[in-house]
This record gives structure tokens, sequence and C-alpha cells, in this order.
């Protein structure tokens, strides 16, 4: 329910972001409002990330934080 803007820098594999801000707006669902907060401190936390077979990753040393991948219906097209 919210923006969130930053910056992120790529060397390689190497992904980190940065001033990373929202407009913290009450979102009406406290499901939605957690799982934006938990978005962010993956971000946050991410120093590397992985393209492959259409799956976009962003891990850290110690775990995977955040996986992409395309919708079922739109990866037939």
């Amino acid at each position: 329910c919210n923006r969130i803007v930053g910056r992120f820098e790529v060397e390689g594999t190497s992904l980190t972001f940065s001033g990373l801000v929202g407009t913290r707006l009450a979102c009406l669902d406290n499901d939605a409002q957690q799982l934006e907060m938990d978005f962010i401190k993956a971000l946050e936390q991410t120093t590397h990330f992985q393209l492959q077979d259409d799956v976009l990753s962003f891990s850290n040393s110690d775990s995977q934080l955040l996986v992409f991948r395309p919708y079922a219906d739109q990866a037939a097209q």
C-alpha cells in the first residue's frame, strides 16, 4: 500500500540497496503492512543476486531472502 524508493548498486553478482524509504501510509490490511515491512527488511539485507531460467533471487551470505518468478500464465506466452 506504500511506495518504496531508494538506491541500488550492482557489481558482478553483488547487489546492495541503500536509502530505502517508503511513504509510510497506514495499510488497512495488517498482513499487507507486515509483508511490506518484511520486504524492505529483505532488500536491506541483500548482498547478492542470481538470475537463472527467468527466476531472480536475492540473498546474503546466510540465506536466500527473496525469489521472483514470472506468473505461470505469462510464462506460457
